[in-house]
């Protein structure tokens, strides 16, 4: 008898947790709903020709009650030369993804994605248009390839309010990277870099 005792006080408890953890997973995906700006800033190492470099990325992330997930942002790359040369390169994508969240990690998987090329300024103006679509051509760098279809992230839950996303994300490192997300009513040429 003390046995099935026993046994109903872990079932109680497992299903106390249990509960707790999927109430916790539903206030997650009503919060979530909705427009989110982030902005991601990584330092790009320097090489031969470059003393450093930033990547940045702007975007509003849409996630809507469906599972389903808008994105559309800017990628700006700036390269910093050792003759004093600064480029910046910039891209527009436009994705479209999926996302779920489970025992507080949400996941993120990209199904379709394209970018194209927006501007490349030398020394802070503008290239003609024949000397930007040369740069792009030249580069051979693809965002596709650094955001591959079928790329699925996975990120610890930190908050999520009617104001602000906190998550952790691992790096390439393999260490944790904590991030925000703010909540906005605007589209994303609103915050778009020209």
């Amino acid at each position: 008898m003390l046995y099935f005792k026993k046994l109903i006080v872990l079932l109680g408890l497992f299903f106390l947790v249990g509960s707790q953890a999927v109430q916790a997973n539903t206030d997650f995906e009503k919060a979530i709903q909705g427009r989110w700006l982030s902005e991601i800033t990584e330092e790009i190492p320097s090489d031969a020709d470059t003393t450093n470099g930033v990547m940045k990325m702007i975007g509003v992330d849409e996630y809507l009650g469906n599972g389903a997930l808008n994105m559309q942002g800017q990628l700006l790359m700036t390269f910093n030369y050792k003759n004093g040369t600064q480029i910046i390169a910039s891209w527009l994508i436009n994705a479209a993804g999926e996302w779920q969240i489970k025992n507080d990690l949400i996941y993120e998987k990209i199904v379709d994605i394209r970018a194209i090329p927006d501007f490349v300024k030398l020394n802070g103006s503008l290239l003609s248009a024949d000397d930007q679509k040369n740069f792009f051509q030249q580069s051979g760098f693809k965002i596709e390839d650094l955001i591959p279809k079928g790329q699925t992230s996975e990120d610890q839950i930190i908050s999520i309010n009617d104001k602000s996303f906190g998550y952790k994300t691992k790096n390439d490192q393999g260490n944790y990277d904590v991030r925000n997300k703010t909540k906005t009513n605007a589209g994303f040429s609103t915050y778009q870099i020209k």
